[in-house]
């Protein structure tokens, strides 16, 4: 019975700990929101851009970003406000494993990261739109690392 609870505890301690870093993940992810609509607000997209993890920049450049947040504003105008509509925290290993029968289990490369996920209802002057954003941790801070945005107030009629 002493070892089922110790295993109790020792389970709820490492859920807590969990815990604890996905809170601290998801207020960092809430002020990169905050930050994302200001400087979209002002017309300071090159800056979203430059604050962006390296891994956003890879499937968008930056002139397509300008572009494509520009017709955003152009459609839906500025944001007036949101709400969080739900969020998620995860992490990803980098490492690579393999099994051989000579060598037994070979890991290799990459690093963990750990990602929060925000879903945002957000009014805008023209519209209403569904923001997704997702930002990855480096050093405390969120940097941005996908960012979706779905509306019909977007198309063109």
């Amino acid at each position: 019975m002493r070892v089922i609870s110790l295993i109790a505890a020792l389970a709820v301690a490492v859920l807590c700990g969990g815990c604890k870093d996905a809170q601290k993940r998801h207020e960092q992810g809430a002020k990169g929101v905050v930050e994302f609509h200001e400087l979209y607000n002002a017309g300071k997209y090159a800056e979203i851009f430059a604050a962006a993890d390296a891994g956003f920049g890879r499937s968008i450049t930056l002139p397509e970003f300008q572009q494509f947040l520009s017709a955003q504003h152009d459609r839906l105008g500025k944001v007036i406000r949101s709400t969080e509509s739900g969020w998620g925290a995860s992490s990803q290993s980098g490492k690579t494993f393999a099994v051989s029968m000579e060598e037994g289990l070979q890991v290799s490369g990459g690093s963990d990261k750990d990602f929060v996920t925000l879903s945002q209802k957000t009014t805008f002057e023209k519209g209403e739109a569904a923001e997704t954003f997702i930002f990855v941790m480096q050093n405390g801070h969120a940097l941005l690392y996908d960012y979706r945005v779905e509306s019909p107030d977007l198309i063109e009629k």
